[in-house]
């Protein structure tokens, strides 16, 4: 077998000159790019063609024509040897770049999943508090409340007795009406809150008049309304201004109000 070292001869007696070659790689990739471009058409036409495939074939095309050309400018065997390292770093950076886009690909799926779940969850607790209890809060519990996630949260670290009443009596009321469970476990909370804090200042008059309401309102349904509507909030509200008493008052709520079931009722019945 007869060797030639010479540029644009064939390496092995009876192969292919590389300018040969060269001629026919461009004449493939010629071809190869206008089937390719036909597949698009086609595609954009509605027809089934395959794309993908066609596209590999332009890349295995232009692979080959690099080669080829490299081989027709440099020794034979050299030039093949090239042509191979050429070709094997073109197939992994391919398919490193495949890999790196299915990676991108997946990730921004994650993380779009995760925004739609996250609004998804998202609660405007101003907007579910009035349309459960029939009414706005105030502003200052309105500016509170967009501070919170949830629900949930916003009950565990609301320090407000005055603002847990407000939301206990209106819940319950819309729920089984005066004088039904839910509002006489709250009408029974507030007399504990009444009754405690009119023991340690028997001179405030708003919590004697709320500790009387209590007691009439535990034995008599019919005074509860006025009861909640009046003496217990006034009673919270002006009584107990200081956070201390605010924070504790709102501790008795969370203890005595089965809240999971005055929330969630609530919001079926709107």
């Amino acid at each position: 077998m007869t060797r030639h070292w010479t540029a644009g001869t064939p390496a092995v007696a009876g192969a292919p000159t590389t300018a040969e070659r060269l001629a026919t790689a461009r004449n493939a990739l010629r071809a190869a790019r206008a089937v390719h471009e036909r597949a698009i058409r086609s595609q954009a036409m509605g027809a089934a063609a395959d794309v993908e495939a066609t596209a590999a074939a332009v890349a295995a095309a232009t692979a080959e024509y690099q080669a080829a050309d490299a081989a027709d400018a440099a020794d034979a065997d050299a030039a093949a040897e090239a042509a191979e390292e050429a070709r094997g770093r073109e197939i992994g950076r391919a398919a490193s770049a495949r890999v790196d886009a299915a990676a991108r690909a997946r990730a921004a799926q994650v993380d779009a999943a995760i925004a739609a779940r996250a609004r998804a969850l998202a609660v405007d607790l101003v907007a579910e508090v009035t349309r459960r209890c029939g009414e706005r809060p105030c502003v200052e519990a309105r500016k509170w409340l967009r501070t919170q996630p949830d629900a949930a949260t916003a009950l565990a670290a609301c320090k407000r007795g005055d603002w847990m009443a407000w939301l206990a009596a209106h819940l319950s009321v819309r729920l089984t009406g005066i004088g039904g469970e839910h509002h006489r476990q709250l009408v029974a909370a507030l007399g504990v809150i009444a009754r405690a804090y009119s023991a340690a200042d028997a001179a405030d008059d708003a919590a004697d008049a709320a500790a009387d309401a209590a007691d009439a309102a535990a034995d008599a349904a019919a005074n509860a309304a006025a009861y909640v509507s009046t003496s217990a909030y006034a009673s919270i509200s002006a009584s107990y201004a200081r956070a201390r008493s605010l924070a504790e008052s709102a501790q008795v709520l969370r203890t005595k109000l089965d809240w999971s079931a005055l929330w969630t009722a609530a919001a079926e019945a709107v």
